[in-house]
Parts: structure tokens; C-alpha cells; sequence
């Protein structure tokens, strides 16, 4: 049996060009969900699972984030991605779609839709993973941690979006 030993690097390349190729809805999206700054949680980018490619992972939610831009509209790309989805299901990673218009116009909305979604895995059939994370976190670690330049940066970039 040969074993292909530049697979790995192939695939920790092209994750390493994914991720320097923001498009203006991954930064945006990015910039609030980076640093634990999110729920505390931690989301990587362009994260691979076997052969697919995540725009945003949160391993301890086991929760995707993509954004779709116009490729996923086309034929090609609306089947590509109900196979992909129905993969990642499969493995047990929950998915949830936002279009780069709806992050860039109103990143608001996108992120109290996120808040919903993370309450739901949170209520989900195992009702002691959020007791069990909150009796671990200090107060500081539960709430808001940013400073308060932090936060007025975030509010500025609300307002201009708005």
C-alpha cells in the first residue's frame, strides 16, 4: 500500500490560501466572531473536514458558518452544496447559510440570527452542556470581555452599516 505523504501539505496549502483570500463578507463576519469575541466561542476559518472546506468552525458547537456568493447560485453550485451540507450533516456538523449581501447590508440581523442558532444547540438534547460550561467560566469569561474601546469600535461599525 503507497502512502501519498504530500496530501496533508496539499490540503494545509490550500487552507492556508483560502484564508488569505477574505472576501468583504468574511472580513466583516470575521471580525466579530474572531478572538473568543462571539459567545465566547472559539471559530476557525477555512476549516477542512476530510475534503470539504468551512468558512467558519466552531469545534466545541460543532457548528459551520458559510457564506454563498454568486457561484452558489448557479445549478452546479446549489447541487454541489446539498451534497456538501448533507455530508457535513452526516458527520454530525450543523450548517447555516447566510448570503455576502445579507452579512455585508446587515450584519446585524446575520449575527442575533447566529444568537439563535447557538441558543438552539445550547437547548439542545443535552441540557447539561451549558450548565457545565458556565460553572467552568469566570464571570468575565460568560459575558462581554471586550474593553470598552473594543465595544465603541463595535458600535461605530454597526451604525455605519445600519
Amino acid at each position: 500500500m503507497r502512502v501519498n505523504k504530500t496530501m496533508p501539505l496539499l490540503k494545509t496549502t490550500r487552507a492556508r490560501n483560502l484564508r488569505k483570500q477574505f472576501t468583504d463578507a468574511e472580513n466583516i463576519l470575521w471580525y466579530y466572531l474572531r478572538n473568543r469575541r462571539f459567545h465566547n466561542l472559539k471559530f476557525r476559518r477555512q476549516y477542512s473536514i476530510e475534503r470539504y472546506y468551512i468558512d467558519f468552525f466552531c469545534s466545541e458547537l460543532n457548528f459551520g458558518i458559510e457564506l454563498d456568493g454568486g457561484q452558489h447560485y448557479t445549478l452546479d453550485g446549489k447541487k454541489y452544496d446539498r451534497k456538501r451540507t448533507e455530508y457535513l450533516l452526516n458527520k454530525g456538523v450543523k450548517i447555516v447559510r447566510y448570503t455576502n449581501h445579507e452579512v455585508i447590508q446587515n450584519i446585524k440581523s446575520v449575527l442575533e440570527d447566529l444568537t439563535k442558532k447557538i441558543e438552539e444547540i445550547h437547548s439542545s438534547p443535552y441540557p447539561l452542556l451549558k450548565e457545565e460550561r458556565d460553572c467552568c467560566r469566570s464571570k468575565e469569561e460568560r459575558g462581554d470581555y471586550r474593553s470598552k474601546e473594543e465595544k465603541d469600535v463595535v458600535a461605530t461599525f454597526i451604525k455605519e452599516v445600519e
